[in-house]
């Protein structure tokens, strides 16, 4: 559970309540190339954010004192395709619910899912290495990229990818357990 979130209650009529954000973690780990262990993302995520501070001083605000609620996590499977159209769908009911999803990954990938799900003017990824900068020690510090070196990650891909239109007869995909 993220601290000062609630849980999701997926039993009731309105499963994210009067929520403003809702936590969704995306575990995902099965293109990673180098070093796998990104499905380890959300749990470590939450771990230490328990020590982060509550109140933030240019804003006023206690984070305890907005409607956070964590989804938990949607487990993943080895079939990257499928699983993204599963996320899009929580994190589509998470949107229509008029909450913001708040997207703890994983590897990269599941920033598609976020990015088809909510259609948004802005997206922010935290990334905690350098594949999401424009360079990297090894670059900085040897010679410079080759000509016509394109810098790319799957959130620039995808922000092409159409957004659902409508509602799907019912409600989106929802986790089961």
């Amino acid at each position: 559970m993220f601290p000062g979130a609630r849980p999701v209650d997926e039993s009731a009529d309105a499963p994210y309540g009067d929520a403003d954000y809702v936590v969704v973690g995306a575990p995902l780990d099965v293109s990673t190339s180098f070093r796998p262990g990104a499905r380890f993302g959300p749990d470590r995520i939450r771990q230490f954010a328990r020590t982060f501070e509550d109140y933030h001083p240019e804003t006023g605000t206690h984070f305890s004192a907005l409607d956070v609620a964590d989804y938990g996590d949607v487990d993943a499977w080895t079939d990257a395709a499928e699983y993204l159209d599963y996320l899009q769908g929580v994190l589509t009911d998470v949107d229509w619910a008029d909450a913001t999803p708040v997207v703890l990954g994983g590897e990269h990938t599941v920033s598609v899912a976020g990015v088809r799900a909510v259609d948004p003017d802005v997206f922010v990824a935290l990334d905690a290495h350098s594949t999401s900068a424009r360079t990297s020690r090894a670059t900085r510090s040897a010679t410079p990229p080759s000509p016509g070196t394109r810098w790319t990650s799957p959130t620039k891909r995808s922000s092409s990818a159409p957004a659902p239109a409508t509602k799907p007869n019912g409600s989106a995909l929802r986790r089961t357990t």
